[in-house]
């Protein structure tokens, strides 16, 4: 499940994360962001935690248009670890950033590409995500950003290329089928 930061929940949003049977969060904000904004004490006694700073420090957040395939790039050196953490889950997982939309939604691409999702409902989710940005776009910023997303996601869905970045990324064979099949798996429905 893709989120934005769990910081701020209540108790009673911590149960109700547990309720739905998330036993692993996995967060992809940087050390700083972290510090900034901890979890509450009782969500990190009551689920396994990563702690995976998706992108390097220097990069410009939210995520511009223009530089998707660069943080592509720039955050391949931790997609071995994010899918091991994911493929390790046991019960439900969720993955956050600190809003959301850009590391989240990248990692909510490449997922979506691994399953052969429809190229349209992909770029679909990563606008519907980058409609949240803080400054509400321009015309020409949100045709800038779909143009970006449709060009990745087309590379991700050729040939299975969500699959060879995983692997050229350091993901074992295993880790990245385990989420395969955890993806396509029929869902039960939560308490």
């Amino acid at each position: 499940m893709r989120s934005d930061s769990l910081s701020r929940l209540t108790d009673e949003g911590v149960a109700a994360v547990r309720a739905y049977g998330v036993d692993t969060v996995v967060d992809l904000r940087e050390t700083e962001i972290l510090d900034r904004y901890p979890y509450p004490a009782r969500l990190l006694s009551t689920v396994r935690y990563h702690h995976v700073p998706l992108l390097p420090e220097h990069f410009p957040l939210p995520v511009p248009a223009h530089a998707l395939r660069e943080a592509l790039n720039e955050s391949a050196p931790r997609w071995a670890e994010l899918i091991a953490a994911i493929a390790g889950a046991g019960g439900a997982c969720v993955f956050h950033c600190h809003s959301g939309t850009g590391r989240t939604g990248l990692v909510a691409m490449v997922l979506l590409a691994l399953v052969d999702a429809d190229p349209r409902a992909i770029v679909a989710d990563h606008m519907y995500a980058a409609s949240s940005e803080p400054a509400a776009p321009r015309v020409a910023q949100i045709r800038d950003r779909a143009t970006a997303a449709a060009r990745l996601v087309s590379w991700l869905t050729e040939a299975q290329g969500a699959a060879r970045f995983l692997l050229a990324a350091g993901a074992d064979p295993d880790d990245v089928e385990a989420v395969r099949r955890r993806l396509t798996a029929h869902p039960t429905s939560p308490p």
